[in-house]
């Protein structure tokens, strides 16, 4: 069965329950005023999965022949998203230097992750795009919640924007929504009603809507959008309404999310209006997996890169498509050396190749770059994952300051001095880190807390 050419007129996607105690699974159908759901159950026994799935889409049948798409969300919350760009290449060309940036930018072998992209931009010589990652082992218990019938992967946060494009008022323009959970806040960019990019802010206590508000900030600043980017909530009404007031305050345009009668009307979900209002990417996820023109971030239905819209492809294009593949992975990750003159003489010619004003010269050139940058920079996982480590839950952590040959500063609050040490200990046992020094531990009595400042050296990093 070919998914990138089967023309699918219903979607059935499967979303872990927000106390990951069951599944939801919601029946959308293609229909002649746009999508419809046609059905909304919830299983607690992820055995029963394949029987209400059957139930959904009208029976059991040959899977060649269905045309009910089985689409499973990824928690964005174990998913990572990494912004790249390339030259303006198409084909096996723009696939290759896909795989060489993924290499760059992941945080762990390819043979460890998942991933899938999204080409967003095009400007002048160069195109924006953005890789969506997930670990391996979770991507193949995704692929196992229906053994033999799950035939596309996304993200929740695509469901998350395409519920909101389908049930409440929105916009085509770029623009930030947040999504408040339990643990965690869902940040996803959209534009065209379509997922740019997200992120899950982890939250300890949504109460502290200050402090929260804070953190989405930095996230929001981190993806470069500026102030004037609309910002749109929903959630827990005080806490969405807290976050409202707060982000007001630090000059961003927000508001909350607004039910759109029309699109209710036309999906059919009045009996469902409650929970999918607290759930929108429950339906937007099967709404997704439906995008004639491709869903956005399919860590099984891979983006075509034929072009930066869908094109037609014949035999000897796919042909020479190949053939350029294989040559540009070979240049761009190295290692095989080809000793035929009349292959080396193609490898050349295929570097000094101009494409839309670059060269795979200036391709190879940047990722070595990239590569002397990336061992002079720290690696800020490991380096955060020991500290985090070494804490216990009811610690703070005011700051974390590092400089190129200067020693890592850790600014927190303990609440006794034995919690203290007991930090400083762990720290002093971690092989990362060396000269770990605690520097003057004070009792606020007032607050009931010990503030105190740590030094450490990180590898090489803290060398001078």
């Amino acid at each position: 069965m070919n998914n990138e050419t089967k023309q699918y007129s219903k979607a059935i996607g499967i979303l872990k329950a927000a106390d990951h105690t069951g599944w939801i699974l919601t029946l959308v159908e293609k229909a002649a005023t746009g999508f419809r759901m046609g059905g909304y159950v919830t299983v607690s026994d992820a055995a029963k999965l394949a029987s209400e799935i059957d139930k959904l889409s009208g029976g059991k049948s040959n899977p060649d022949e269905d045309t009910t798409l089985v689409c499973v969300g990824a928690d964005t919350t174990q998913t990572v998203f990494f912004a790249f760009k390339t030259p303006q290449v198409e084909g096996a060309r723009l696939t290759a230097i896909i795989h060489a940036q993924a290499e760059t930018l992941l945080p762990m072998p390819l043979s460890q992750a998942a991933f899938t992209w999204r080409m967003v931009r095009q400007d002048g010589a160069t195109q924006d795009g953005c890789v969506a990652v997930v670990r391996k082992n979770y991507y193949q218990e995704l692929c196992n919640v229906v053994p033999g019938r799950v035939e596309s992967i996304l993200p929740d946060a695509a469901g998350l924007v395409k519920g909101w494009a389908g049930v409440f008022e929105s916009t085509t323009e770029k623009c930030a929504l947040i999504q408040i959970r339990r643990h965690s806040c869902i940040l996803a960019v959209s534009e065209g009603e379509k997922l740019v990019r997200a992120a899950a802010v982890d939250v300890e206590d949504l109460s502290l809507t200050t402090v929260v508000a804070h953190d989405l900030t930095a996230v929001l600043d981190t993806m470069e959008l500026p102030k004037s980017t609309p910002v749109y909530i929903t959630g827990e009404e005080d806490i969405a309404a807290a976050l409202c007031r707060e982000l007001a305050q630090g000059g961003r345009p927000v508001q909350r999310w607004r039910l759109s009668d029309n699109k209710i009307s036309t999906l059919g979900i009045r009996d469902k209006l409650t929970e999918i209002r607290n759930r929108p990417e429950t339906i937007g996820l099967a709404i997704a997996a439906l995008d004639e023109q491709g869903p956005a971030y399919d860590f099984i239905r891979l983006p075509k890169t034929e072009a930066m819209d869908d094109a037609v492809v014949d035999k000897k294009g796919l042909v020479r498509g190949l053939a350029a593949a294989a040559i540009f992975v070979i240049l761009l990750l190295g290692g095989i050396y080809w000793t035929s003159a009349r292959q080396l003489e193609s490898i050349e010619q295929a570097l000094s190749a101009d494409y839309h004003g670059t060269t795979g010269q200036a391709i190879l050139a940047r990722q070595q770059m990239r590569d002397r940058i990336s061992k002079a920079r720290p690696d800020m996982l490991e380096m955060l994952s020991a500290i985090g480590s070494c804490m216990d839950r009811d610690m703070l952590l005011d700051s974390i300051s590092f400089k190129k040959g200067q020693p890592v500063r850790i600014a927190a609050k303990a609440r006794s001095f034995e919690q203290v040490n007991a930090f400083h200990k762990k720290l002093q046992e971690q092989a990362c880190f060396k000269d770990v020094k605690l520097i003057s531990p004070t009792l606020d009595e007032r607050r009931s807390q010990v503030q105190f400042t740590i030094t450490l050296a990180y590898r090489n990093f803290t060398r001078s």
